[in-house]
């Protein structure tokens, strides 16, 4: 049997399910079966879920479905994924009969296969209490995981109020169609400012006619305070108020 899996609506890549295998015998290619016991109890439903994670500052990924049992540890869930997850990277924990949390463990990073980002999938789930059949009803996507986007200091690079009409922030994890900046004095995109992300590396700033840098009018370092890149704001170097991305000056 062969299933393939691609969730409605989505660009999910269908995921493939084998239940047979080629041997090589003397030259010869033949097909062998697996047999499997056909697990008779209710299975384990979980919704589909594409939503983005970051790689390694989203902590906890929460499932709907019907089936998880009384809430707990989940110590008695195993649990599959693909791209792979070894087991010490998360625990689980049992929330209600309808909802699961997967957290995972510090210093630790969802499987991230693609700088486009990996779509995570549950292939099983087995509960030690009912034996050792897979009791997921069938393999579900249950997130897009995005890499962690980080940003370079640029604080020795001078543009000037008016003046400087582009300049460019460097890092990684930038994606084109869902970035969201939030700067320190305020800009906003598309009335101050127009955003080109070349790369996952590479953004350039193209400042609008009539606009200035720093709104304040005033000289001095433009911070960038939180970027979003598809999984919600994350805050940029706190302790300092941000990341100093360029020194504004007066126009000469």
């Amino acid at each position: 049997q062969q299933h393939a899996i691609s969730p409605p609506g989505t660009d999910a890549p269908a995921l493939e399910i084998l239940s047979t295998r080629k041997v090589a015998s003397q030259g010869l290619a033949t097909q062998q079966h697996a047999v499997y016991t056909v697990y008779a109890g209710p299975y384990v439903h979980v919704e589909a879920r594409r939503n983005p994670i970051y790689s390694t500052v989203t902590q906890k990924l929460r499932l709907k479905g019907k089936g998880f049992g009384a809430a707990g540890t989940g110590e008695h869930l195993n649990l599959q994924f693909v791209p792979t997850m070894p087991k010490t990277d998360y625990k689980v924990q049992v929330l209600s009969d309808t909802a699961l949390s997967i957290n995972l463990v510090s210093g630790k990073s969802w499987p991230l296969a693609s700088d486009e980002g990996t779509y995570l999938y549950l292939t099983s789930l087995i509960d030690d209490r009912k034996g050792s059949m897979n009791q997921l009803e069938t393999p579900v996507v249950i997130a897009r995981v995005i890499p962690t986007p980080t940003v370079m200091h640029g604080g020795e690079k001078v543009i000037y109020m008016t003046g400087t009409t582009r300049f460019n922030i460097n890092g990684t994890g930038f994606r084109a169609k869902t970035m969201e900046l939030i700067f320190d004095p305020p800009l906003e995109k598309d009335v101050d400012y127009m955003l080109n992300t070349r790369s996952s590396t590479h953004m350039q700033l193209m400042l609008r006619s009539g606009k200035k840098w720093r709104s304040d009018g005033k000289p001095g370092p433009l911070k960038l305070r939180r970027i979003d890149t598809g999984a919600g704001d994350l805050r940029i170097n706190t302790k300092y108020g941000g990341v100093t991305v360029a020194e504004v000056r007066v126009n000469l």
